[in-house]
């Protein structure tokens, strides 16, 4: 994404921003499948597109894009499923230009999905010890990533060790129990629980399907023996953690697209996401990443789970899931997912 001239400067304050975000949030990001109510059209009128609070399926705080360039100007994010002419919006149904004089910027991201579908070729392929970046997953589902290795907190060192991944690759978005396989490579790259068990699930963040707020997608899994190693495929070690920033250029490794690049453009994002079956989960203080070229998109499914880290290796985020209609992708802020895993990274 490239960047118009001019830079952050000049616009409003952005603990005014997140006030109007926070305004369209409530008026917006109803509980996932609520059912909304819309007038018929009349005759002989172009029926209109749908009502915001079906068709929003995201609010951050962001820079403004113009002609497909970041402007420099904060704005309130509007991640819409299609962006409709204004002439198909009945005048009700508009997204405000501007909210108590903050602007927004309507986006268009199809749907957002949790992302459960280079290092070398062999990344979907069985790997022992496996890095961070490789295919795995719950033998239930189709594959992942393998995030990154971890260990539990405490002042001891209590000798065990855990794959870290979302929730929806190591248990099954919730359908799993304690003690599950998981396999490496994932059952969609032939990974078999007799064959390529790299560990069992042990906890995980239950995702609410209510439309309560979720904050993570995460889960960890003990490992057997000495199956994973504390590095991620092609960046290296980790090098500690640190707080996901707007404009910080970042890297991962997953199991599908392999080495990308990529920018946060987005640290507070409230978005819906679909996981299938399961249903429509609304996710906070979610971080949004921009693919950069070369290596775009910077996420496809697959992905999830993967560690997101800086220019410094150190980690920031946690992948889970991406847009169908444009390249961004979705992340838990690192810090947040280790304190409810109650896990560090090694």
């Amino acid at each position: 994404m490239a960047r118009a001239a001019g830079g952050l400067s000049g616009g409003p304050a952005e603990a005014d921003v997140r006030a109007a975000k926070r305004e369209l949030v409530g008026r917006y990001l109803a509980p996932p499948n609520l059912p909304v109510a819309r007038a018929a059209p009349r005759g002989g009128r172009v029926p209109p597109g749908p009502a915001p609070i079906g068709n929003v399926v995201g609010l951050g705080v962001g820079e403004k894009v113009v002609d497909g360039r970041l402007a420099g100007t904060l704005c309130v994010k509007v991640y819409v499923r299609t962006r409709y002419p204004l002439s198909e919006i009945a005048d009700g149904d508009r997204v405000p230009t501007a909210v108590g004089g903050i602007p927004t910027d309507v986006e268009e991201v199809g749907r957002i999905q949790s992302l459960q579908q280079a290092c070398s070729p062999a990344r979907r392929q069985r790997q022992r010890p496996a890095p961070g970046g490789v295919s795995a997953g719950h033998f239930g589902i189709t594959a992942g990533t393998l995030g990154a290795l971890a260990r539990d907190t405490g002042r001891d060192d209590n000798g065990r060790r855990y794959i870290l991944s979302n929730n929806h690759v190591l248990a099954n978005s919730n359908a799993a129990a304690a003690g599950d396989v998981v396999v490496q490579p994932g059952p969609l790259d032939g990974g078999a629980p007799a064959e390529d068990r790299i560990g069992a699930l042990t906890r995980f963040v239950p995702i609410d399907f209510t439309g309560e707020e979720n904050s993570v997608d995460g889960a960890i899994a003990e490992v057997s023996g000495d199956a994973v190693l504390g590095e991620i495929c092609s960046i290296g070690p980790i090098a500690g953690t640190a707080q996901p920033a707007r404009e910080v250029v970042v890297r991962k490794h997953g199991r599908t697209t392999g080495l990308t690049r990529g920018v946060i453009t987005d640290v507070d994002a409230d978005i819906r996401v679909d996981y299938g079956p399961a249903g429509e989960a609304l996710f906070i203080n979610t971080t949004v990443i921009r693919g950069l070229p070369p290596t775009t998109p910077f996420s496809d499914g697959g992905d999830s789970g993967s560690v997101i880290v800086d220019p410094e290796r150190r980690a920031c985020a946690l992948l889970f899931a991406g847009a169908s209609a444009a390249d961004l992708t979705f992340a838990n802020p690192i810090r947040t997912v280790l304190s409810q895993l109650r896990v560090r990274l090694v």
